[in-house]
């Protein structure tokens, strides 16, 4: 984690750490990445080194999880809203993300998150 910190204050790391990242969840060095707060963290840090195919492949696993279990950690999802995850929200993986989670569902219900309007099945960022 201290090379994924590093190369965020020194970009010229990034692919260093995106290595190391990448052993972590697939050599099973670090069972706890599968933890709810740890799989969101980790595709927070794919987003920040600017590798969002692996962000998506992590959500995906979050999916898998929740479809496991049916439990999602909503205090953990709201790290989705921040700013530096723009462009994983951008992203057009993202509206199967949020409609696997079943959140489409729940916006139609609730309302859309603040900053976003609900258009039948898509998720718009305003």
């Amino acid at each position: 984690m201290r090379v994924v910190y590093a190369a965020l204050a020194e970009p010229g790391q990034a692919t260093q750490a995106l290595v190391r990242l990448r052993a972590l969840r697939t050599g099973g060095e670090l069972p706890s990445l599968e933890g709810w707060p740890m799989m969101l963290m980790t595709l927070c840090w794919y987003v920040w080194l600017g590798a969002l195919d692996d962000a998506y492949d992590t959500a995906q696993r979050i999916v898998r999880a929740f479809k496991r279990t049916g439990i999602i950690d909503v205090l953990s999802l709201a790290a989705l809203w921040m700013p530096e995850l723009i462009a994983f929200r951008r992203d057009e993986r993202f509206q199967d993300f949020v409609r696997d989670l079943g959140l489409i569902d729940y916006w139609r219900e609730r309302g859309p998150p603040e900053g976003c309007d609900l258009k039948g099945e898509r998720l718009l960022l305003l």
